[in-house]
């Protein structure tokens, strides 16, 4: 290994140290809380040092989402070279990415306060997580149409139509898990105390192809929990 290379792996794995102290400080002590001077400490280095790779808490907000997005990226690589049915595929993605999204649920809650802003995602690490979205989006959409070329997915609608509602149906189930914490343990709903790979598997359901039965499936209504199939 020559001095160039080391010193590049010494500083990717000092910035990855860093990532990881900025995202257990914004889970602990939330987005708004949490500060550069916690993060220095959590990470072991000095201030100084810490704005040499990131400049301000958005920085780092943003190279924790796109560190994110990269390992997203890898495990929907890992799920189509597994193989599989169109169908099989697309909810063992958006299974992927609800357990990325959700693990723990403090990492969802400062992405949704982030979220909340909407202010739009500026400079290259913004860019850069843009392209990431973007390729995400396109592995669902190619996906969906190879559901729809083997018949397991409906094929009454443009694939992309169906990624981005199975897009927002997978976001709107994890939010119901955080509205669900706030409201506690009363069952205000009057409802099945049901997470979110149960609404996702409803929303599988409805663009399963209604010509072929796909077994494999691993989001569906086998997911509905003990509490749910008592209620």
């Amino acid at each position: 290994m020559t001095v160039a290379s080391r010193r590049e792996k010494e500083r990717e794995a000092r910035r990855n140290r860093i990532l990881d102290a900025a995202q257990q400080v914004f889970w602990e002590r939330g987005l708004d809380l949490a500060t550069m001077d916690q993060v220095a400490e959590a990470a072991e280095v000095a201030k100084g040092t810490l704005y040499l790779y990131f400049k301000t808490k958005e920085d780092l907000l943003l190279g924790i989402a796109n560190r994110h997005q990269r390992q997203l990226l890898e495990d929907y690589a890992a799920v189509r070279r597994a193989g599989g049915s169109g169908f099989h595929q697309l909810s063992a993605m958006l299974d992927v990415y609800g357990r990325r999204m959700s693990g723990p649920f403090e990492h969802l809650k400062v992405i949704v306060a982030r979220w909340a802003t909407a202010a739009p995602f500026e400079g290259e690490r913004g860019e850069g997580m843009r392209r990431n979205i973007r390729a995400l989006y396109e592995a669902v959409v190619s996906t969906v149409e190879r559901g729809q070329a083997d018949g397991t997915i409906r094929d009454d609608l443009p694939a992309a139509h169906l990624a981005l509602h199975l897009w927002s149906a997978t976001n709107g189930a994890l939010l119901m898990e955080l509205q669900r914490g706030c409201m506690g343990k009363d069952r205000l709903l009057k409802a099945p105390s049901l997470g979110w790979r149960d609404h996702l598997g409803f929303h599988l359901d409805n663009v399963r192809s209604a010509r072929r039965s796909d077994a494999g499936a691993v989001v569906g209504h086998d997911f509905l929990t003990e509490e749910a199939r008592e209620a």
